[in-house]
């Protein structure tokens, strides 16, 4: 035999006559659908084997059963595998406060580490929320000691593949580790002590410090090299687990090595335990971490707040569990963003990104890591250890840990760029209108601290400079701003009219606001199927930003979504700035993206509510026009001093940058070289490029269709038409551009007319996407991934062509990912659907055969109906339902409500009318033997509907009463 095993959406079919296609997308070669006798696909992990002697083909499940006996492997792992069964946590500290204190200063904690990172994660077993951003200087450029940790920043996916969504793909996700079977790699110490005690591993404990007793100079250099040798003789003396540790009896004279350890005392966070793990660490007992949880909940603070009902009540061992859980949860979300799914795929992948450690500390200890910018030595990692333990040890040691204000501003902390001085003197600048005003914020921002790795450059031109008089012309500043992802309000699409003094009953929370004004941004962003994108607030766009990088957004896969609905938008896409993110925008520029953005570490938004926002900050548009005049202005005298004239002669010259002299705290090793570096100049100027007409994806069949003149009239004066067409795999986003011209017209819901249209082939990507109410598309043949991509009403038909050679209802005739993001409609589907159907999809009924995994919800025979799904399995079990279905968002019951028994009948019964479905048909034939089959999945929001409830209207001689069903 000749085992075929392919990744990926693949699909495949098979002749009678023994010929096997397998290909990346449906519609890659004619066939005649008599002769197919087997159609499917390979999801993840499956695979599929043909006997070329016997013509026998074994599919997924059968190929898996025929190697798993072929040998005693199960047997073999009763006998081999040996788990580490969870252990309880200590039911008290193990050291005093003193000596707590002593250690937390010595491997350094802050006072912020302990109350808002420690302590929220013991109380409410999830990670702290704190806002997007980092507003910080670079640990490398901070007058503050750091970790090692605050040295390296996370890598993610972007574009290239696609994130995992680790709340709703959990199934997919695991950390356990591989040496011995255990769960998490966040041990207790019970836990590690029974590691320690497995006489399999042979275990062995390496101390992780170096001696400072004679001197700085050489000594980290010295013990990294000694720890590396006792490991490596180590192994060869047959241990198979070694214990970096930092533990000791007395730390007077010693330190730790600030490298890899696994029995640690400086390990607290998230990030800090990807470090460990992502640079090889299997399992982490972070010791002092779980002491300090054990300290808060004994705390007389604590115990007084859960007895007063300020705080919920958790005991000792939970609130460690609380801690580890935050801390798995938060490994789980990191791994997710590279579109990992197992631990062991991170352990030693290191996946990071270096700022500001030099090369020797590269190549020691962490070869084969980005870090273009070189910085400390060995001995000023060595020193800047050092100057925990001397806070700890010293004869004035603090009775209370320092607060660092890494997290929030605070007088004498770390600085921050957003501040509350410089707040101030922007807002009296833009509020009065100040020339001067304006000019002591710019004098502010000049005297700051080194923030940013721009802050080491200055401007140098041998160009003598320009004389311009200081005026401010600009009546109108023609900028564009952004929705963000949480779509906009329609009331904003149309100019104001009903301004009074200022204020406008249409936008009550603005004030100094004009008749004429208009509130909509120009750009707008489609973050994958989020919040409130419609088509029309899709045409409504002059540009849509598709935004990639941050976050899950699972299905997505690179996409350029603005040609669908509106081809005279332009497309921007939205990356974050890493190692090679060069590579990533060419790829998204040859997709025939308009717009590139490449965002800093340093942006994003705040986690507070947006109505305390808007109370506490009253929007007056004139301040903003203010503030980008004063920019404008500071702009054109900067390019005025270097003597050039506009930004096009600028853009691309990093010959005008040097070197600043500043004297940096830390080190004077820093190499800015590879900043400074040119890449050649553009051919274009910035302008030309910003100037050019949209990028055209070519002609395509919405527009063979838009020129139809039947469709024409019907759209343009609301009438019935219909239409049959070919269609073919080429043929990607059908009906978007017609959904865009009738939400252009008519709104949302607005269209009176019927479009019925008929497709008869194999239907590329994102068929049916964005429809409108009115559009009822039939698609005979089978369509690719995203269909039905989110549709805002009409109607969706797709099933196989008659006489197939296949059962219909075991074939999988559309792809992954569709319904994303649909906002209402219709869909039914005879035959299977891929992986993640109808994610985020919000109001779309539909009615589908069988699912891959991450759906709503699925296996064999679904519909969903006003946020509400209905299950049939075959057996009427769900199998493992812990893991299928997520209980803390939905309620899982049989389908007892009569007026939920009618929805679900109703919902078949068109499935059947519009699609022959013999699988409906034998439900409806058989409805009182089938109903008891059937699943009812509520949301918290439904649970009081007539479909969902105990209770149900009933009307009984023209009366209603409620009854108990």
């Amino acid at each position: 035999m000749i085992p075929l095993a392919i990744h990926g959406p693949q699909r495949r079919h098979l002749l009678d006559f023994i010929v096997l296609t397998l290909y990346q997308q449906v519609g890659v070669l004619p066939m005649d659908e008599s002769k197919v006798v087997m159609k499917g696909r390979l999801g993840p992990g499956m695979m599929i084997t043909v006997d070329l002697e016997s013509g026998q083909v074994y599919e997924n499940t059968e190929v898996k059963k025929i190697v798993a006996s072929s040998n005693p492997y199960k047997k073999w792992l009763i006998e081999n595998m040996r788990t580490i069964k969870p252990v309880n946590f200590l039911s008290s500290t193990a050291m005093d406060n003193e000596t707590i204190l002593r250690h937390q200063q010595a491997f350094g904690y802050s006072s912020e580490d302990v109350q808002m990172v420690i302590e929220t994660m013991a109380a409410q077993g999830k990670e702290p929320t704190f806002c997007m951003g980092d507003d910080i200087p670079l640990a490398v450029l901070s007058q503050k000691p750091h970790m090692l940790y605050d040295y390296f920043k996370q890598r993610f996916a972007q574009v290239t593949n696609p994130a995992i969504d680790p709340l709703r793909e959990g199934l997919v996700m695991s950390l356990r580790s591989i040496l011995v079977i255990l769960s998490s790699p966040v041990l207790n110490e019970g836990e590690l002590d029974a590691l320690m005690k497995d006489h399999h591993l042979n275990p062995q404990v390496l101390h992780t410090f170096f001696d400072i007793q004679k001197g700085i100079h050489g000594s980290i250099d010295k013990a990294i090299k000694q720890l590396c040798e006792a490991a490596d003789d180590a192994v060869r003396n047959g241990s198979q687990l070694l214990v970096l540790s930092d533990r000791s009896e007395e730390l007077n004279g010693l330190r730790m090595s600030a490298s890899i350890v696994a029995d640690t005392a400086q390990c607290f966070s998230t990030h800090q335990f990807a470090c460990l793990i992502g640079y090889g660490a299997s399992a982490v007992c972070p010791y002092l971490a779980l002491e300090t949880c054990r300290q808060w909940r004994l705390s007389t603070k604590t115990v007084n707040l859960m007895r007063n009902g300020k705080m919920p009540t958790v005991t000792i061992e939970q609130a460690q569990r609380n801690f580890c859980k935050a801390v798995k949860s938060g490994l789980l979300k990191i791994l997710s963003k590279m579109g990992i799914s197992l631990l062991s795929s991170y352990c030693g992948a290191q996946i990071f990104e270096i700022y500001g450690l030099g090369q020797e500390i590269v190549d020691l200890a962490f070869c084969g890591s980005v870090s273009k910018i070189g910085g400390l030595s060995l001995d000023e990692l060595a020193r800047e250890s050092l100057s925990f333990w001397v806070k700890a040890f010293s004869e004035d040691t603090a009775k209370r840990l320092e607060n660092f204000g890494f997290i929030q501003h605070r007088p004498g902390g770390e600085y921050h760029g957003n501040n509350p001085e410089m707040s101030k003197l922007l807002h009296k600048a833009v509020r009065q209108k100040n020339e001067s005003a304006y000019s002591i914020y710019q004098q502010h921002l000049a005297n700051r601290p080194v923030n940013v790795l721009r802050d080491l450059l200055e401007f140098r031109s041998d160009r003598p400079s320009i004389p311009v008089a200081i005026a401010i012309a600009m009546n109108r500043l023609g900028g564009k701003s952004n929705t963000g992802e949480g779509g906009e309000d329609p009331i904003r699409w149309s100019p104001l009219t009903d301004v009074v003094d200022g204020y406008s009953p249409t936008l009550p929370h603005l004030k100094g606001l004009q008749n004429g004004d208009t509130a909509t941004s120009a750009i707008k962003q489609v973050a994958s199927g989020r919040f409130g994108v419609t088509p029309t607030f899709l045409v409504n766009a002059d540009q849509l930003e598709i935004k990639i990088a941050q976050g899950a957004k699972p299905g997505e896969g690179g996409q350029l979504p603005g040609k669908k609905v509106n081809p005279k938008a332009k497309v921007s896409v939205k990356l974050v700035a890493e190692a090679g993110i060069g590579t990533v925008a060419s790829g998204v520029a040859k997709g025939n993206a308009d717009i590139i953005q490449i965002s800093g570490h340093d942006g994003g938004t705040g986690a507070s509510p947006r109505e305390e926002l808007r109370a506490r900050f009253p929007g007056v548009p004139g301040d903003l026009v203010n503030y980008f005049l004063y920019v404008a202005e500071e702009v054109r005298g900067m390019l005025a001093q270097l003597g050039y004239e506009k930004l096009d002669d600028i853009i691309g010259r990093t010959d005008l940058f040097t070197p600043r002299h500043i004297s940096l705290v830390k080190t004077q090793q820093l190499d800015l070289s590879y900043i400074l570096s040119s890449a050649g100049l553009p051919k274009w100027s910035s302008t030309q490029i910003r100037n050019q007409e949209v990028h055209s994806n070519g002609p395509v069949l919405d527009d063979i269709l838009l020129s139809d003149p039947e469709i024409s009239e019907a759209i343009e004066h609301e009438k019935e038409v219909a239409k049959s067409i070919k269609i073919y795999n080429v043929d990607r986003a059908v009906c978007g551009r017609i959904a865009g011209v009738i939400a252009k017209k008519y709104g949302d819901r607005g269209f009176a007319g019927q479009l019925n249209i008929t497709f008869t082939g194999s239907a590329g990507q994102s068929f049916g996407c964005f429809l409108t109410p009115g559009m009822n598309v039939r698609l005979v043949g089978e369509a690719n991934d995203y269909v039905g991509k989110g549709m805002a009403g009409g109607e969706l038909v797709v099933a196989p062509v008659e006489n197939t050679g296949f059962c219909p209802e075991d074939a999988t005739i559309v792809g992954n990912t569709c319904l994303y993001g649909a906002t209402g409609g219709q869909i039914f589907v005879r035959g299977k659907a891929g992986e993640r159907f109808a994610v985020r999809n919000s109001l779309a009924q539909a009615v589908v055969e069988g699912t891959g995994d991450h759906c709503c919800i699925g296996n064999d025979f679904i519909c969903t109906s006003c946020q509400m799904m209905f299950i049939n399995f075959v057996d009427g079990i769900i199998q493992n339902s812990s893991c299928s279905v997520n209980k803390e968002i939905v309620r899982i019951q049989r389908v007892n409500a009569p007026a939920g028994q009618m929805q679900l009948k109703s919902l078949i019964e068109a499935h059947v009318e519009k699609t022959g479905s013999i699988k409906g048909a034998t439900i409806l034939n058989e409805w009182e033997a089938y109903l008891p089959l059937f699943w009812q999945l509520v949301p918290p929001s439904e649970e009081d509907t007539p479909e969902a409830c105990a209770e149900v209207l009933k009307v009984d001689a023209g009366k209603v009463t409620l009854q108990s069903a």
